[in-house]
């Protein structure tokens, strides 16, 4: 899987996330594009807040609402991916050593992980299961044997036996030609 991201020199992908929070229920579309190392533009949409769009250029992270930047910061990996309201499938083109990783300081440093092959979408899958009680939550990763890349992240509160995320990747198209001019905010 890190060897799939580290290769990516570009990529387009949408993705879609069904996601259950305080008694509300919210399906949430991501379109994004992403440069090697460090520039993306994601837009949400189904978010409370309005069109909502994230720009990084690999300097400053910034995020629009409306057309109008309302926040913009240093680039640093915590600051892109705080700001990201994504999961590991969107996360990993920009971080996947650290977002992939058991070793110090790593994403899944003291998560109990298991490899285990599903059925879905008339497809078999390697599914990477995720135990991580620091976080309170237990992951199924579904990977693509032969890509390498994950469509799809469902997310359960440990003890729950509702998900209260499922994001599935929509498209992903991988290094297509990009203008950098996409990764700049607004004036």
């Amino acid at each position: 899987m890190r060897k799939a991201y580290r290769e990516t020199k570009t990529a387009n992908f949408q993705t879609k996330s069904e996601i259950r929070e305080a008694g509300q229920e919210l399906t949430v579309v991501l379109d994004g594009q992403f440069m090697s190392p460090n520039k993306m533009k994601v837009s949400f949409t189904g978010v409370p807040s309005g069109a909502v769009t994230l720009y990084c250029d690999g300097a400053k992270v910034s995020v629009a609402i409306e057309g109008k930047v309302v926040r913009s910061m240093d680039y640093s990996l915590d600051s892109l991916g705080r700001s990201l309201f994504a999961n590991l499938e969107t996360l990993c083109f920009f971080d996947w050593k650290r977002q992939l990783s058991t070793e110090q300081g790593g994403n899944m440093q003291k998560s109990k992980l298991k490899i285990v092959k599903e059925d879905w979408n008339g497809e078999s899958w390697l599914v990477l299961e995720e135990h991580a009680p620091e976080q309170k939550v237990e992951v199924r990763y579904f990977v693509d044997p032969d890509t390498k890349f994950i469509w799809r992240t469902v997310a359960t509160m440990i003890g729950d036996k509702q998900p209260f995320m499922d994001a599935r990747i929509v498209k992903l198209e991988l290094n297509p030609t990009i203008d950098e001019k996409v990764f700049s905010p607004p004036k």
